[in-house]
């Protein structure tokens, strides 16, 4: 089995590297910055990293220093990352870029996981499937994080959305926790509706989308001769063209579904953002630990980009391709 850590620290230097504007500091500064507030214990100073508030630089202590220093409260220091996720057949979909959806999952979780790690923060999981969830211990180390992505990256058979997890966030008695989680694109249940009032309340949440393919048009980099599956069935499909009106009403329909259900997450106080592949993380996460709202437009990006796993599984897609 490969090692997926290594993978994820590699792709997150190669990807903060060719967006200029999102180096790894910056997430650094977003993740600190998450909890600024939370407490009026002062701990220790840190230099400033890029997305650190104005506010907290010591200018007394930053001017005996050769670069600015910020004030790092005790919040900051007993924080703890709980990544949530469905690991049913959903993450054996494809992406709008050809590319399954457990790449990304692991890509998104394995970058705040090693930030938080970074900070000095434990992690935990909490995932499930068929109806049933898990929860990981918290932890930092190396062995610790490369667990929670392989549990990550081996999704079961059966459906799982984020329901099970999410209502066994909703039953832990725990303290705030910054909380990610990442889902399918599929429609939210109501029961996970319910749940998101409370959570907001008690945690600080952040919400990733993984996008769908889009059946309407072809996948890149994927042979037109495999068929494809449905994930959930286990059964071949058939996607005729549809004519051009059809392709047309469908997109509309399906856009005007995500709008709303970027309205809901909104109302709740819980910022949102869909990726459509891993390159599309790095600025995701930015906006989220930041509460930015997501780009107007969210266009599949080209089909050379690489995923930080070889996606060779024999099953694929929400609709996906045998291999």
């Amino acid at each position: 089995m490969p090692r997926l850590l290594p993978r994820v620290r590699a792709q997150l230097a190669l990807l903060t590297r060719r967006r200029r504007r999102l180096s790894n500091d910056l997430l650094e500064g977003d993740y600190a910055s998450v909890f600024h507030g939370r407490s009026p214990d002062f701990d220790d100073l840190r230099p400033y990293l890029p997305g650190d508030e104005v506010r907290d630089i010591d200018w007394r202590a930053s001017a005996r220093h050769p670069e600015p220093l910020v004030r790092r409260r005790t919040a900051q220091r007993r924080m703890r990352l709980a990544i949530v996720a469905g690991t049913g057949a959903e993450l054996s979909a494809l992406g709008p870029a050809g590319t399954q959806k457990r790449d990304t999952a692991v890509l998104a979780a394995g970058m705040l996981a090693v930030v938080a790690a970074r900070h000095g923060d434990d992690v935990l999981l909490v995932s499930g499937s068929g109806g049933r969830s898990r929860v990981s211990r918290p932890g930092r180390a190396d062995g610790h994080l490369e667990s929670l992505l392989q549990t990550l990256h081996s999704p079961a058979a059966e459906p799982g959305g984020p329901a099970a997890p999410l209502r066994t966030l909703a039953a832990m008695r725990v303290p705030r926790m910054l909380v990610l989680v990442i889902a399918d694109d599929g429609p939210l249940p109501e029961k996970v509706r319910r749940l998101l009032p409370g959570l907001r309340h008690r945690h600080e949440m952040l919400w990733l989308d993984l996008a769908d393919a889009d059946l309407t048009e072809a996948l890149p980099g994927e042979g037109r001769a495999a068929p494809l599956v449905d994930v959930l069935a286990g059964e071949g499909l058939q996607t005729p063209a549809l004519p051009g009106r059809l392709a047309h009403e469908y997109r509309a329909a399906e856009a005007a579904r995500l709008a709303g259900r970027a309205r809901l997450l909104r109302r709740h106080g819980i910022p949102q953002a869909r990726v459509n592949h891993a390159v599309d993380v790095p600025a995701a996460l930015h906006r989220l630990l930041r509460g930015l709202p997501a780009p107007a437009t969210a266009a599949a990006p080209a089909s050379g980009a690489t995923s930080p796993h070889a996606p060779g599984t024999p099953r694929t897609g929400s609709a996906g391709r045998r291999t």
